[in-house]
C-alpha cells in the first residue's frame, strides 16, 4: 500500500508551534536492533518503532508531521512481506506534552488512519498525565476518529501500561519475547524523559 502524499501536503515545514523545521536540528529517530527494540535516541521528541505485532508512537514534546509519516511507514514496511497482516497501535504521550494539535497534523494523523484502517487490529491512546489535560486528549481522539470513520476498536487509558495491557487484549496472546521488549520499551523511554518539575 503506497504512501499517500497528499496526507502530508498541508503546512509541510511546520512543526507543533508553528515554526519552519530544520530537519538538520532534530534529534534522529532510534535505530533498531536485531530484536526490534531501538538501540539509541529514546530522548528525541519521538520514536516509532515495531515490536511484535505492535507498532509504538511515543511522543515526548508533541505530535508532529514526521512522526506522523514515520508512522505510516512503519505499517508500510510491516506489511511489505504480507499485505494482510495487521498491527496494534499504542500512542502514548508524555504528562507535559504540549497536547494542541494543527489542523494540518491532525488531518495528516486522520488520513493515515484512514488509509491503513485494514492493518490497524485496535488503538490504545496512553496519557501520561491526569486533569484536564487528559480531557483534552480525550477530545483529540475522539474527533480523530470521526474524521477517519474507523472500524477498529480504540481506547484512551491513563499510563502507557494500562493502554499496552488492553491492546494485548484486543490481539490475542502476544509472544513473551515481544511482550518484555514491549514493557522494556516504555521503561526506557520513561527513564529518558525525567518529569519536568513544577517552575
Amino acid at each position: 500500500m503506497p504512501l499517500n502524499d497528499e496526507a502530508f501536503a498541508i503546512d509541510e515545514a511546520f512543526d507543533m508551534s508553528g515554526n519552519r523545521s530544520d530537519p538538520d536540528q532534530q534529534e534522529p529517530t532510534p535505530a533498531l536492533s536485531r530484536d526490534g527494540t531501538p538501540t539509541s535516541g529514546l530522548a528525541a521528541p519521538h520514536v516509532v518503532t515495531q515490536i511484535g505485532p505492535v507498532v509504538a508512537l511515543l511522543c515526548r514534546t508533541g505530535l508532529t508531521r514526521e512522526a506522523v509519516r514515520e508512522l505510516a511507514q512503519a505499517f508500510e514496511r510491516g506489511t511489505q512481506d504480507n499485505p494482510s497482516r495487521r498491527f496494534g497501535l499504542l500512542v502514548v504521550l508524555a504528562p507535559d506534552i504540549d497536547v494542541r494539535l494543527p489542523g494540518g497534523v491532525r488531518e495528516a494523523l486522520a488520513n493515515v488512519v484512514a488509509q491503513y484502517q485494514g492493518v490497524i487490529a485496535a488503538t490504545a491512546v496512553a496519557f501520561e498525565g491526569k486533569g484536564f489535560t487528559a480531557t483534552i486528549v480525550r477530545s483529540v481522539v475522539t474527533a480523530i476518529a470521526l474524521m477517519s470513520s474507523i472500524r477498529f476498536p480504540y481506547k484512551v487509558e491513563d499510563g502507557a501500561e494500562r493502554g499496552l495491557e488492553w491492546l494485548i487484549g484486543q490481539l490475542g496472546p502476544v509472544g513473551p519475547l515481544a511482550q518484555g521488549q514491549l514493557y522494556a520499551l516504555l521503561g526506557g523511554w520513561r527513564a529518558a524523559h525525567p518529569p519536568i518539575p513544577p517552575p
